[in-house]
């Protein structure tokens, strides 16, 4: 389904009158709405939508999750976790063969979330305009963001290229922000996979310089 990260969203067989296990019912929760958000946006999906598409009731989404947003924040979570935690750890592989002087190995890597989160751009819109309304919300997107940029900012540490972490904390805030509004404009059609990568590589080149 589209472009998701996630894997197979059906259920898994548990052995004949077994009860699920917390953990596990709170991870087919989670992919279930992932794939239900995605097909129909967060806005126009139900959790009665997604629980019945779990095989669960409404009342197990709300034991696992307090509220629909929260449900959101947890999906988002481990699809950005998944994606950029990917395209990370191969620039570090990359950066590890001595290859931190070539922006093309650099950007292919950080251009795979671009291609690979394209079917939830339009969800993310809506978890931005969420956090505009709920400051809860807020804290727990800029969280997800920190995250990856002091992931980022280490990783342009290791290249001893900048005068002091605020140098590459400020690197890693231009490079995350222009990999986020190439995703945007990528799922939108109005770039190609070819020019998010080209573009990527101009402004690694740049940083790096």
């Amino acid at each position: 389904m589209g472009n998701s990260v996630m894997g197979d969203t059906g259920r898994r067989a548990d052995p004949v009158g077994a009860r699920p296990r917390r953990a596990d019912v709170r991870q087919r929760i989670v992919e279930t709405a992932a794939a239900r958000f995605e097909e129909g946006g967060y806005a126009a999906t139900t959790l009665n939508d997604i629980a019945a598409t779990a095989g669960f009731t409404k009342g197990a989404v709300y034991s696992n999750f307090g509220s629909k947003p929260e449900l959101l924040l947890a999906v988002w979570r481990e699809i950005f976790d998944a994606s950029a935690g990917s395209a990370l750890g191969t620039a570090r592989q990359i950066l590890a063969d001595g290859g931190g002087d070539d922006p093309a190995r650099l950007a292919a890597a950080l251009a795979a979330p671009v291609r690979n989160t394209s079917g939830w751009q339009a969800i993310l819109a809506e978890f931005r305009a969420l956090a505009r309304r709920d400051p809860a919300i807020a804290e727990r997107y800029a969280e997800i963001r920190r995250q990856h940029v002091d992931d980022l900012t280490g990783l342009l540490g290791s290249l001893g290229l900048f005068a002091g972490e605020a140098e590459c904390r400020h690197a890693a805030v231009v490079l995350m922000g222009q990999v986020s509004a190439c995703a945007q404009e990528y799922a939108a059609g109005a770039i190609t996979a070819d020019e998010v990568t080209a573009t990527l590589e101009w402004l690694i080149g740049k940083v790096l310089r």
